[in-house]
């Protein structure tokens, strides 16, 4: 079933709700109407255009150059002291060290 709507050029100015009468009307079958009320809403503003967004400047924080490399050394050693660290510290199996011993 398919059907035509016809909204008038001034329908949204007007008092609303409107008043709808439709008509059903078949080869087939006895015209049949119903009324109704209806709202008809204003139609959209008109777009309005993109606002300009200006960035922040790129050039105000001036930091000094460093060696980016220089990090990677630092954590480095810090890793290679921490397993150097946990060498040291861990105690040796007890088995190890009972084999050593003379009587």
């Amino acid at each position: 079933m398919t059907y035509q709507v016809v909204v008038s050029a001034g329908a949204a100015a007007l008092a609303q709700p409107l008043v709808n009468t439709a008509v059903i009307d078949s080869n087939e079958t006895n015209p049949d109407d119903d009324t109704a009320s209806v709202a008809v809403a204003p139609p959209p503003a008109a777009e309005t255009a993109t606002p300009r967004i200006t960035p922040p400047p790129t050039d105000a924080a001036e930091l000094p150059a460093t060696n980016p490399g220089s990090m990677l050394m630092i954590a480095l050693l810090v890793i290679a002291a921490i397993a150097l660290l946990v060498g040291l510290l861990t105690p040796a199996p007890a088995r190890t060290t009972r084999r050593n011993r003379r009587p």
